[in-house]
């Protein structure tokens, strides 16, 4: 029996629910919105090159380790603690520097624009992945940048999207080059589909996670590619070096990468969570926010990243069991890995995290389509509520000192999980034939010209 209070909650969040969906569908028909909103995002645009190309982030190591390269130097030990990069990426620095004889300002303008197009060729390839409609930016023939269907999910991973930026990180090119594989091998081009893959592990090794996931898919013709083409790439710089240089070089990588990163609040990972807290016996909330916190060595730490990453496959391939036939769900399945990758990786900045994007628009769909109370709509309920929660630990909302001791605390990393959790949830109600008919009422939206 459901107590007064408890009701009263209920109906509180449900009419909150209704005016959302009443906004949004107002919001979906009128061209005065989407006029508005095309010009709040070149503001954004023009906004994010006026401030961040003074910025020299993550790119200014870009920029060095391809200076050392053209200079014939070791690119790791004279770079010193600042070259975490495998060594093809080291080699695919040197255009970077070359562009930056003139001006470094050159180099970061045309990286921008490489991460604007990454930004838009992902939205692009998740609306037609979840839509089956192709993104515009004026034309009332698609799926407008500016419907809420796209928009909103955008907004609520704004954040680590933004990250990206902040720092002059590279992850949104990655991003782009993974699912655009993805989507070919879905698409029955596996060898494609595999070599995208491989060029963005090459790069960074994270999405070599995907071959596991090839593996357990039996997509032997992807899986064989982008190993064969991961090996060929990484092995690649040795042209570059000749082999003993390589090995020399290849060892001084894996000696940087073993001394790790830390464990402090900017690592969001289940890592850095579980050594903070058993490692190190830190009290979620009662520690101030730090950042040089070395990794404590505890045994216990990869005790329990292990048994939190076995729960949470675990329960995934019990779900996976009573479907995986329809294409949703094989986005499901990339967003769990996406995410899961991103958060079990001995570390996890917030711009590593942009691959929410995927799964937040995967949600909403679910969310929006869904019957109220429907088993899938508690679950995109959740995961929604997960994302937005994540945009208000901001120091900008909250105040530098809270929003630092949210971060010791993990709560974007918990966050996190719970995304997770409410994809593994999700999972056997997914629909693409419901998400393709949505995508049709939703490519109504008109356009003001």
């Amino acid at each position: 029996m459901t107590e007064p209070g408890q009701a009263s909650t209920v109906r509180v969040g449900e009419r909150a629910e209704g005016t959302v969906r009443r906004w949004c569908a107002l919001w979906a028909d009128s061209p005065l919105a989407h006029w508005w909103l095309r010009r709040a995002i070149g503001v954004y645009v023009v906004a994010v090159f006026a401030i961040r190309i003074h910025h020299e982030g993550d790119f200014a190591g870009y920029l060095r380790v391809g200076e050392l390269v053209l200079q014939g130097q070791d690119p790791y030990r004279a770079a010193g603690a600042l070259n975490t990069w495998p060594p093809f990426f080291s080699v695919l620095c040197v255009p970077l520097a070359i562009l930056a004889m003139p001006s470094p300002y050159v180099a970061r303008g045309v990286w921008f624009v490489l991460n604007f197009a990454a930004l838009w060729w992902i939205l692009s390839l998740i609306a037609k992945l979840v839509y089956g409609r192709r993104l515009t930016w004026r034309s009332p023939q698609g799926l407008l940048l500016t419907s809420p269907f796209v928009l909103l999910p955008a907004l609520f991973s704004e954040r680590y999207v933004s990250s990206n930026f902040d720092h002059v990180q590279i992850n949104l090119i990655l991003f782009a080059l993974v699912l655009a594989g993805l989507k070919a091998q879905m698409e029955g081009n596996e060898a494609r589909g595999g070599a995208l893959v491989a060029f963005a592990a090459a790069i960074k090794l994270l999405p070599l996670t995907f071959l596991l996931y090839f593996l357990w898919r039996r997509r032997w013709r992807a899986l064989l590619s982008s190993a064969a083409i991961f090996v060929g790439l990484s092995l690649s710089p040795a042209l570059l070096w000749g082999w003993p240089r390589y090995w020399d070089y290849f060892a001084a990588w894996r000696e940087r990468v073993s001394a790790g990163w830390g464990v402090g609040r900017l690592n969001q990972s289940v890592w850095a969570m579980w050594d903070r807290w058993l490692g190190h016996g830190m009290i979620p909330m009662l520690t101030p926010g730090a950042h040089d916190i070395p990794s404590s060595g505890s045994p216990w730490v990869p005790v329990a990243v292990g048994v939190t990453l076995a729960t949470l496959v675990g329960c995934f391939w019990a779900r996976s069991r009573k479907g995986g036939g329809d294409p949703a769900q094989q986005l499901c399945e990339w967003s769990f890995v996406f995410l899961a990758t991103a958060l079990f990786s001995p570390v996890t900045w917030k711009a590593y995290l942009a691959v929410v994007l995927l799964p937040n628009t995967l949600l909403f769909a679910t969310w929006w389509q869904a019957t109220r109370n429907a088993p899938s709509h508690r679950a995109a309920l959740l995961g929604l509520a997960a994302s937005v929660t994540t945009n208000l630990l901001s120091p900008g909302l909250l105040g530098r000192n809270l929003a630092a001791r949210l971060e010791m605390a993990c709560v974007p990393t918990i966050l996190g999980l719970t995304l997770l959790a409410a994809l593994v949830w999700v999972y056997p109600y997914l629909s693409f034939a419901t998400f393709r008919a949505e995508g049709a009422r939703a490519g109504r939206t008109p356009s003001l010209t």
